[in-house]
């Protein structure tokens, strides 16, 4: 399983930018950061990631379905890289969302590991906090609240395989 998240300037992929793009398969953590190589290298990047992807492995994520992977999308559009290779790339994946799994209902990550009894981090931010962060270039703090989320995404769906087995 591959956990699956970006961080954005803002909610709008016409005139807002991705700053990260980071992956978690097993131990490993992979950031691809728009302020070390521009905002297309991440971008591609994440393609070149993605390509490496079998059908077989599921990318689990909490809202990437209707935003992570459409604000790539158009992220890319922007630059004119879209075309119906990077939809087939981008759509034909085994994609899991938590957010939609939970009900597709506005409650954040946050609400739902609370449910259950943990703590999203210990840094004291949110994702609203992230443009922020980025425009004062505090982008170590970034990082640590970009691995706690990985890990907490990774926790919240294990936990909900104990409590609700197939």
């Amino acid at each position: 399983m591959i956990i699956f998240d970006i961080e954005t300037t803002g909610l709008d992929p016409f005139s807002d930018k991705v700053i990260t793009i980071q992956t978690k398969r097993g131990n490993n953590i992979s950031i691809w950061k728009e302020w070390e190589a521009g905002e297309l290298s991440v971008l591609e990047k994440c393609l070149g990631f993605l390509a490496g992807i079998s059908g077989n492995e599921t990318i689990l994520g909490y809202n990437n379905l209707k935003f992570d992977v459409p604000f790539i999308a158009q992220r890319l559009a922007v630059y004119g890289r879209f075309d119906d290779s990077i939809y087939r790339l981008l759509y034909n994946k085994k994609w899991f969302d938590l957010y939609q799994y939970l009900g597709d209902d506005y409650h954040s990550m946050e609400v739902w590991l609370g449910k259950i009894g943990l703590t999203k981090n210990d840094l004291g931010i949110q994702g609203k906090d992230i443009p922020r962060l980025y425009e004062e270039g505090k982008f170590d703090i970034i990082e640590r609240y970009i691995e706690q989320e990985l890990q907490m995404c990774e926790r919240l769906f294990q936990e909900l395989g104990r409590k609700f087995p197939p």
